[in-house]
């Protein structure tokens, strides 16, 4: 094996029926055919786990009765505790990762950039950026390999099978190329077009290429793709190999190591009360310092080493675990197990 044990973290991602949760769900089920020796584990999409819990949207709600949060500051406090559920789903996955004997593949179904094709201004992206104390080169560098499938064609398009999705097609073109270029500055050497022109754009053929690129990358053998630009029509984002030419030598995955989260359940919980309370005076700094002190517990070097209880990090549990005791969500708020430990649920 070329590397000790490795984790790697893809992205797959798109505009919206681009085929990632059909492509999640075929490589989670041919995994032990197409990754022998891997351990393969999938991240869900924040956006639709939130709306399962029954969670409701910020989008359309009054300016806060505070008088000092506008309708857009709303939205963003929103999306930045929509970008730390991510971050937590994730990094529980990763930490799953590095406890199993085996080299792992994981498989996140759209990531933290996507946020920025789904805000109004870059400005936006930063100020989440800042609310949240998070670096985006370490954002970036959760993720050794960015796969965007090409948005199926006009016919196919549907929000049938998936309640969480409400844009007409126009809309979802406009998203499509906006979410290329929304990861293509931070992982230009390391994002990759599955589908487009002289490609089997089919369903079976993206996931086809999808698979080979994986295994390509996670062998070794696969190249980084760039990319010419995107355009205004459907597969028109630009044309870019989804995997390199055997034998070109791709950098190991970034070194993964534990890290802190919170339970999905009370970050879901808590932008649910930042999505609908009509006075955020008092919700809107907690949220902030909930993530804050994550961020920086996340970042510390001791807080790597394991799973040992911290008083912070109980500190920002409870904190978010008390906005969401009574949230009336579908879910039941309490952890499971060890009722000690803020990391099991």
């Amino acid at each position: 094996a070329m590397y000790t044990k490795p984790v790697f973290t893809f992205s797959i991602t798109g505009g919206p029926c681009a085929g990632k949760t059909t492509a999640l769900a075929h490589l989670l089920h041919h995994q032990l055919d197409v990754f022998p020796g891997f351990h393969v584990d999938a991240v869900p999409e924040a956006a639709t786990l939130y709306h399962k819990f029954g969670a409701r949207l910020p989008f359309g709600q009054p300016r806060s009765r505070c008088g000092r949060i506008t309708e857009s500051g709303r939205n963003l406090l929103w999306e930045m505790l929509l970008n730390e559920l991510k971050r937590s789903l994730e990094t529980r996955t990763v930490n799953a990762a590095l406890t199993n004997p085996q080299p792992s593949i994981i498989l996140c179904d759209r990531g933290i950039f996507d946020s920025r094709a789904y805000l109004p201004t870059q400005r936006d992206w930063r100020l989440m950026l800042d609310l949240a104390g998070w670096d985006e080169d370490t954002l970036a560098a959760r993720y050794d390999h960015v796969f965007h499938l090409r948005m199926c064609p006009h016919e196919c398009y549907t929000n049938e099978n998936n309640d969480a999705r409400r844009e007409t097609y126009e809309e979802a073109v406009a998203l499509d190329n906006a979410t290329w270029f929304a990861w293509h500055s931070s992982h230009a050497n390391a994002h990759s077009l599955i589908g487009g022109a002289d490609t089997d754009d089919s369903i079976g053929g993206k996931m086809k290429a999808l698979t080979e690129a994986i295994q390509q990358h996670v062998a070794g053998t696969g190249s980084a793709s760039a990319a010419t630009g995107a355009g205004g029509a459907a597969g028109s984002v630009g044309v870019a190999s989804a995997a390199g030419a055997a034998g070109t030598s791709v950098s190991p995955p970034t070194v993964k190591q534990h890290g802190w989260y919170l339970p999905p359940e009370a970050i879901i919980a808590l932008a649910d009360t930042v999505a609908t309370s009509p006075d955020l005076s008092q919700i809107a700094p907690t949220a902030i310092s909930i993530v804050r002190r994550v961020t920086q517990i996340d970042s510390t070097s001791p807080a790597r080493r394991g799973f040992e209880a911290s008083e912070r990090h109980e500190s920002a549990w409870r904190s978010a675990s008390e906005i969401g005791s009574n949230s009336g969500l579908k879910h039941n708020m309490h952890r499971k197990g060890d009722t000690d430990c803020p990391l099991v649920f």
